[in-house]
């Protein structure tokens, strides 16, 4: 067994926690936060270490969830519904203004382009990319990211 570390784990562990233990899969999580395969299962391996106690039990059929998995998932499930009442009583505040990205042509094309929509569907901002083979300067060109 492992030794639990003091104090709450990080957000973002029970942010994948959560979205791996809806859908039984590092993979589909992946896909829900736009983020790799192995960063979800490397940010559950650390969240476990933090525990002291593992979350899932990995098996060639897929994942399910151990015990204190499924107590944990109620929790953090019932944690994230306050949270998001709580955010939309007090008025979330609403993005203006523009996102400005450069990317790669390439990688416009093959991999931003077709998650966009998905983006979009989480994340109603605006967004201006710039798709150029040069380097962004972030202190003389007019780009965020």
């Amino acid at each position: 067994m492992m030794q639990p570390k003091p104090g709450l784990p990080s957000l973002d562990g029970l942010r994948y926690f959560d979205a791996a233990a809806r859908n039984l899969s590092f993979t589909r999580a992946a896909q829900e936060l736009f983020l790799t395969q192995s960063a979800v299962s490397q940010k559950i391996q650390l969240l476990e270490q933090h525990l002291g106690y593992l979350v899932f039990h990995r098996t060639p059929a897929g994942l399910r969830l151990t015990p204190q998995g499924e107590q944990l998932f109620i929790g953090v499930r019932q944690a994230f519904s306050i949270l998001e009442t709580t955010l939309h009583q007090t008025g979330e505040e609403t993005l203006e203004g523009t996102i400005k990205i450069r990317v790669m042509p390439s990688f416009a094309t093959k991999w931003l382009l077709p998650r966009l929509h998905q983006f979009y569907e989480h994340y109603p901002v605006s967004l201006e990319i710039d798709a150029d083979m040069t380097p962004a300067n972030f202190k003389s060109d007019a780009v965020d990211i």
